[in-house]
């Protein structure tokens, strides 16, 4: 007999349509809980253990809920070998998400925040000394909320990723010791907040603070990835010390005017030596300099990525300086491979000139701005031009507004010399996306069904009038993935990930 049939028959489910080794397993590749046998619960609790680490609730990097429904509490509920072996088993219980107590008709608002108290030391307990990945929300009663707080501060020296959604004040020691901390999030402090320091955590490289201030005090010489949202001296002071910096995504407060950088004393260059993604967003308005301005104090040599978003709140007819971006691009030996550039507010001329100096760049991806009225020139440059983008791979373009800026016939020639034509490196992956916006002062007054009506008339015919051109065929059969597409965009700005 066959080892497999061997293993199948203890762990296999009844009735006999469950009999195979996959019955345990949803079509979405979740772990489900059927009828099982008695063999099955006299299996070593060091296989149980294994098993059960499988049955977590799966959330991508965030930590889970506690919800009696899901692993681990319900396993707890099975039988009383279970329970033990759950309860045994330290890696089930060193991450979780508190989000206060759920509303119960059974328990008074008291009696269920007590018995949250009590679940939450219960689980910290259960992880032992492992470290810990935890998320905290603040939630009502405040008075249960504070207690949670504290047993949470009181394993600080267990956190590994903490997550801290603010509003709150954090009765940290002013010389804590994390030694165990590797992520940190926190997304603001109450106003008066005493100063918290970080500085004492010999493992953080990762840190998150979508409302920087000073306040809180960063290791950041060992810093390796960032993600803040800034004003232009804070992020320039804290650039100036991360010198090991490796992936950075700042958005930087607006400075109103096209002088700022003339009253602002500012660094040298800030050499960033192991830097390879930079993610620069900025609101832009009339006078605005952000975020290309802040691309002529940087050194990045070894940059692979670079994003620049121009969130476009104001329609405006004045468009950013390029010079910083060409002087940013010609450092020597800079190999940029990705670049995204989003609602950049310049004409397809300088646009053009943007990406002639970046020469090694093979992933572009452009979110089109309404400053552009006219694609062609970019097409024309990407068709029979070797010198243009010599080693793209890979285009995503998405236009705002109005599709007729782009000619299908052209877009189409220089698919076909770029997939099929061309000597040099070939395209493999293009992706033309029309947006429709109800920022639009025509589409202000119109229901959602006249809309959509507006979207099939407009957009899905100027798509559709790409297959009627010879050339569609041709490129189907190149080898190179390819799509054109609409989405609504409703009123927000739409930035590539």
């Amino acid at each position: 007999m066959p080892l497999w049939s061997f293993a199948v028959g203890p762990l296999s489910n009844r009735p006999p349509q469950f009999q195979n080794q996959y019955s345990l397993v949803n079509e979405d590749g979740f772990l489900r809980l059927a009828a099982i046998s008695r063999r099955v619960l006299a299996l070593p609790p060091e296989i149980l253990a294994e098993i059960f680490l499988f049955c977590l609730p799966y959330r991508g990097d965030d930590p889970v809920a506690l919800n009696p429904k899901d692993a681990p509490l319900v396993l707890c509920a099975v039988c009383r070998q279970w329970r033990i072996t759950a309860l045994n088993t330290p890696y089930l219980w060193n991450g979780f998400l508190l989000l206060g107590p759920p509303r119960s008709h059974n328990f008074s608002t008291r009696e269920a925040g007590s018995l949250y108290v009590d679940l939450c030391r219960m689980w910290l307990s259960s992880a032992r000394s492992l470290p810990l990945s935890l998320s905290l929300r603040a939630f009502q009663p405040r008075k249960t909320f504070h207690s949670v707080l504290e047993l949470v501060i009181s394993r600080a020296h267990q956190w590994r990723e903490i997550v801290l959604h603010g509003g709150y004040e954090l009765s940290l020691p002013v010389d804590g010791k994390y030694p165990l901390l590797e992520k940190l999030t926190i997304f603001f402090l109450p106003p008066a907040h005493p100063t918290l320091s970080f500085r004492d955590a010999p493992r953080l490289r990762d840190v998150y603070m979508p409302s920087f201030t000073g306040r809180i005090q960063l290791p950041w010489h060992q810093i390796i990835k960032f993600r803040i949202g800034c004003d232009v001296e804070d992020c320039l002071e804290f650039l100036r010390h991360a010198s090991n910096l490796v992936d950075a995504h700042l958005r930087v407060k607006p400075t109103y005017y096209s002088s700022y950088f003339d009253d602002l004393v500012l660094p040298n260059a800030i050499l960033l030596p192991q830097l390879q993604f930079l993610d620069l967003s900025a609101q832009w308005r009339d006078g605005e300099v952000l975020p290309m301005a802040l691309l002529q104090y940087l050194e990045t040599p070894a940059l692979q990525r670079l994003t620049l978003c121009f969130e476009d709140y104001d329609s405006t007819d004045s468009t950013c300086d390029i010079s910083p971006f060409l002087s940013f691009v010609s450092q020597p030996s800079f190999k940029l491979h990705t670049l995204t550039l989003s609602r950049l507010p310049t004409t397809v001329d300088d646009l053009v000139d943007c990406l002639k100096a970046a020469p090694t760049v093979a992933q572009l991806e452009l979110q089109i701005s309404d400053h552009i009225l006219n694609l062609n020139p970019l097409f024309a440059k990407l068709a029979g031009h070797g010198d243009f983008l010599p080693q793209l791979e890979s285009f995503h373009i998405s236009l705002s507004g109005a599709s007729s800026i782009a000619d299908p016939s052209l877009v189409l020639t220089a698919l076909e010399w770029r997939c099929i034509s061309t000597p040099f490196i070939r395209l493999q992956y293009f992706r033309f996306v029309v947006y429709i916006d109800d920022r639009n002062p025509e589409l202000e007054d119109i229901d959602d069904c006249d809309i959509d009506a507006i979207n099939d008339r407009k957009t899905e015919e100027y798509l559709k009038s790409f297959k009627s051109y010879a050339l569609y065929p041709v490129l189907q059969v190149s080898g190179t993935s390819f799509s054109f597409g609409e989405y609504f965009l409703e009123w927000r700005a739409v930035h590539p990930k």
